[in-house]
């Protein structure tokens, strides 16, 4: 009967801890596990998993991205060509990966007029692409109707594997 009552002594945290031993261990433990994980995986050159395959580019179109404070958004073409004006309402996804390329071009000392590549690839996946900083973003990880957005942009229509 001792056993047990040792035993469940040992699960129960002292009055003044907010957090049990066992669990900050067993966290720990964890912590410990991952790191040696992720370094076995670099050490041995293991290959990025869940990476989409590069496919080819079939279609592409370089446009400027300009988030306004309000959260509206204005695309245009590299020559200044207005190709759409976005409601603050309708482009909360654009206007945020606006602001994501901005960033990025900041970090990087480049210009944030310089444009971008909507990128339409084979089997129907579309990305965007940022040459001044090798920044990319494959959009079927948004989510369908975000992929629409820059789908809209670029003339195209997403198939199910682009948008899933």
């Amino acid at each position: 009967m001792s056993d047990i009552n040792q035993t469940s002594n040992n699960f129960r945290a002292a009055p003044n801890d907010l957090v049990p031993r066992w669990m900050i261990r067993a966290v720990l433990a964890l912590i410990l596990s991952i790191l040696a994980l992720v370094t076995l995986a670099r050490l041995t050159d293991h290959p990025l998993m869940a990476v989409p395959e590069d496919t080819p580019v079939v279609a592409e179109r370089l446009v400027t991205l300009t988030a306004a404070n309000n959260g509206a958004t204005t695309v245009t073409a590299p020559d200044g060509t207005l190709i759409e004006e976005i409601a603050s309402r309708d482009a909360g996804f654009i206007s945020g990966t606006a602001r994501v390329i901005e960033r990025e071009r900041m970090k990087h000392n480049i210009d944030p007029a310089t444009p971008i590549a909507i990128q339409l690839r084979e089997k129907g996946r579309i990305s965007l692409y940022d040459p001044a900083t090798g920044w990319s973003a494959e959009l079927a990880s948004y989510g369908a109707s975000n992929t629409r957005a820059f789908a809209k942009l670029l003339g195209v229509t997403p198939t199910a594997e682009g948008s899933q």
